[in-house]
């Protein structure tokens, strides 16, 4: 029908008219791909090594609170260094979070994978920001760098941007916050009084002090008395020469 004919018309002028995406708006896509990527493995390795670090302190902690029951009356100076290193995972992984990692570093990253690009990806980066440069009138150099993006494109079309990112620092966080983790689970089962005790002794720093002066007591009390010696004289017998 005619109706028919007519939009068959406009969906064929509509996509004569329509441009696909530039090689350049695709090189940015795939860079800020990159940069989110890095971004996420850098917070879930921050993650797992956050969480690791808690679950074995109170691990370790209960552990020295059951081996040397002493030990707690250092709580001030145990807590203290818990923190210190607690703020210091933060910290680190927030500055690395919070560093820029611009376009041009993710190219570099991606050069430095893939050595066969020779550089084409960081090229194409730095350059592409002279097409939006309204001074810059060269026309011999537009000419260039569109076709170095164009030379680009399908190279970096073939590239998954996950493969780009080192996972080997998660795939150890991860390890061994699960074995940690396994750990706390397989004590909390079969060994139930041993985290909770644990934890008890913490907050109870006077106990071990306690328990001591008990047993030093107990020592005391207990010490047996010096026996009296039984002794008889069978005979008495005098000598004069």
């Amino acid at each position: 029908s005619l109706q028919v004919k007519s939009i068959l018309e406009q969906s064929i002028d509509f996509l004569s008219n329509s441009t696909p995406m530039e090689p350049q708006a695709l090189i940015v896509t795939f860079l800020d791909r990159v940069r989110q990527l890095r971004s996420q493995a850098q917070a879930l390795r921050g993650a797992y090594i956050l969480l690791t670090y808690i679950m074995g302190s109170y691990l370790l902690a209960c552990m020295l609170a059951w081996g040397y029951q002493p030990a707690v009356e250092w709580t001030w100076l145990i807590t203290g260094g818990f923190f210190g290193g607690l703020i210091y995972i933060i910290f680190s992984y927030f500055k690395v979070l919070l560093t820029p990692f611009s376009r041009d570093d993710a190219a570099l990253l991606v050069d430095s994978r893939y050595p066969a690009l020779k550089n084409a990806l960081i090229n194409s980066s730095q350059l592409g920001r002279c097409l939006s440069d309204p001074h810059f009138k060269n026309t011999t150099s537009l000419e260039f760098i569109h076709e170095l993006h164009r030379r680009t494109d399908p190279v970096v079309n073939k590239i998954d941007p996950s493969t780009v990112i080192d996972r080997s620092g998660i795939v150890i966080g991860r390890n061994r916050f699960l074995g940690t983790l396994v750990s706390l689970i397989f004590i909390a089962l079969f060994i139930p009084d041993f985290l909770k005790n644990g934890y008890e002794h913490w907050i109870n720093p006077k106990a071990p002090t306690q328990v001591l002066q008990a047993q030093t007591t107990g020592k005391k009390q207990t010490s047996p008395k010096p026996t009296a010696i039984n002794y008889s004289i069978e005979s008495v017998n005098l000598t004069f020469h």
